[in-house]
């Protein structure tokens, strides 16, 4: 019998093994074949499990295969650290131009505890809130927040693509852009920038809640979206290359996902390394390792990252992003600021 179970334990943990190079071959593959998508997100996961196969491998003296185990869990790892930019060194904050705390939640529409999380010091001492889903009861919070946020932007009555942003300072050239016509969602990007004072560099900024890759059909239709995003980011860029640009929402696709990958390399921005714990933000009931980053807040190189963390968010699925970022002024060299 105790023969019967180490079989099955051997041929079970070399099975996961095998399972777990197709598992890594789908961070390539997933940008061809669709389906590939809903098994990107569980890097962290790999990690874990990889490293629980080696340890079993090793125990039953599965010399070759714990080897292999062990290669399979360095690349998991690698591709886990590389996303999450663990590795990257700290940035110099430069003298000159100002920081940005910045707010972006995905309530969930018919949350009515959303009130709650703007009422919290987070969201109230913040520069910029990006509410996603909002519904009638942050829009009303948000009314009593004036004082704070004098600047304010609505876009309600939208389903779950509605979205209210508050800011203390104006938002300029404020736009709402349908991305596709024949959508009947009418999916958009808030595109707006920011400019505390006419001496500081002015910063732009686009706010997006892809559609959810749920039914299948929509994996194609929030990945038309990423790339709508990248581009309109890559010809602003174009237009105005000394700009800062910062990007954030619900993008419904994690980092280790191809096609956020080419968004990244088309629109020359970058995922903040949070300086902690990697943000993991859904779902909001799942504890740290079991939770998904589908929210981010991406900037391009002009911008010195401070922090950047998940928040308690009461009612929704989602935790909030909270980033600090400073905006150098124009005339500063980010990789020499002194």
């Amino acid at each position: 019998m105790r023969r019967h179970i180490a079989k099955t334990i051997k041929l079970s943990t070399k099975a996961a093994a095998v399972a777990l190079v197709f598992c890594y071959l789908s961070l390539y593959a997933a940008q061809w074949f669709a389906p590939l998508n809903y098994i990107t997100p569980f890097v962290l996961q790999y990690v874990i499990g990889g490293t629980a196969l080696c340890i079993i491998l090793a125990l039953f003296r599965q010399k070759n295969w714990t080897i292999g185990a062990a290669i399979l869990t360095l690349l998991f790892g690698g591709e886990y650290i590389n996303a999450n930019n663990l590795a990257t060194a700290k940035l110099s904050m430069a003298e000159g131009g100002y920081t940005l705390n910045v707010v972006s939640f995905n309530q969930l529409r018919y949350n009515d505890k959303a009130d709650q999380f703007l009422r919290r010091n987070d969201a109230k001492y913040a520069d910029l809130i990006v509410i996603l889903e909002a519904n009638k009861t942050s829009a009303l919070q948000a009314e009593k927040m004036k004082e704070r946020f004098p600047h304010q932007f609505y876009a309600l009555g939208l389903s779950s693509k509605s979205m209210v942003i508050l800011s203390r300072w104006p938002m300029l050239n404020i736009d709402r852009i349908q991305m596709f016509k024949d959508d009947p969602a009418k999916n958009f990007i808030v595109k707006f920038q920011l400019q505390p004072a006419p001496s500081y560099t002015p910063l732009q900024l686009y706010a997006l809640h892809t559609k959810a890759p749920v039914p299948y059909r929509r994996i194609s239709a929030r990945n038309a979206e990423l790339t709508y995003l990248a581009q309109l980011i890559a010809q602003d860029k174009k237009a105005a290359p000394n700009t800062p640009q910062m990007a954030m929402g619900d993008f419904n696709i994690t980092p280790y996902n191809p096609h956020f990958k080419k968004l990244l390399a088309e629109s020359k921005l970058y995922s903040p390394p949070p300086y902690a714990l990697p943000a993991h933000s859904w779902p909001s009931f799942a504890p740290w390792f079991l939770r998904f980053q589908i929210d981010h807040m991406l900037i391009s190189e002009h911008i010195v990252p401070l922090s950047l963390k998940a928040l308690k968010a009461a009612g929704s699925d989602h935790l909030a992003l909270k980033g600090s970022f400073h905006i150098p002024s124009a005339d500063m060299d980010l990789h020499n600021p002194n």
